[in-house]
């Protein structure tokens, strides 16, 4: 049951500095600032990156079929 919810907590972490970072939080209003008139195409580039890439990562992760552990670089070539 420990393992369990060790792996709950590392992986619910991982997500949080996925989604949530110091980035997320800092750069969004500096980038606004910097771009001007071109705010539109700067959100869009934000929204990708910061958005849309980690959900990936995640969901890459997710559909894994090793384990937390399992995802080092000895066994990357045996999920091809």
């Amino acid at each position: 049951m420990k393992s369990k919810l060790n792996t709950i907590i590392t992986v619910g972490f991982a997500l949080f500095a996925m989604f949530f970072g110091a980035g997320n939080l800092i750069l969004p209003p500096f980038i606004g600032l910097e771009t001007g008139s071109e705010w539109l195409t700067a959100l869009a580039g934000f929204f990708i990156t910061a958005i849309i890439a980690p959900f990936l990562g995640g969901a890459d992760g997710g559909e894994s079929r090793y384990k937390l552990y399992g995802l080092r670089a000895e066994n990357a070539s045996a999920a091809y």
